[in-house]
């Protein structure tokens, strides 16, 4: 087992194999874990960290706070989950739906991806 591994069991239980698992990969963004399955196979899992990135959109929502609008102005900082998933906005995203895209940025269930205040 190694440190980093050692490490994320003490402090948030288990990996997502329950145990069986082996951490090979992690950035401040993800880990990925893999699992030797009995038949000889093996199954990975790539977990999102999403914490650190919505602490980050929120300092820099504050940064910008009152000040106005330009071209090429970043908006929001999403997660690969959100954008590589099967869910609404990387649906909407690979069809190049902009309306659809501007209609999740701008609800405020989607507030924390936000890096500028504003709508689209």
């Amino acid at each position: 087992m190694r440190n980093g591994e050692q490490f994320l069991r003490k402090e948030f239980g288990s990996d997502p194999f329950e145990g069986r698992g082996e951490l090979i990969a992690q950035g401040p963004h993800f880990r990925l874990w893999a699992c030797r399955n009995q038949d000889g196979s093996t199954t990975l899992c790539n977990e999102s960290l999403v914490e650190p990135i919505l602490e980050d959109n929120a300092r820099r929502r504050a940064d910008t706070a009152g000040k106005r609008w330009g071209d090429g102005q970043v908006i929001a900082a999403i997660p690969n989950c959100l954008l590589y998933g099967d869910g609404y906005y990387a649906r909407a995203r690979a069809a190049r739906d902009d309306e659809a895209m501007k209609r999740f940025l701008n609800d405020r269930d989607n507030y924390k991806l936000r890096v500028k205040e504003g709508r689209l």
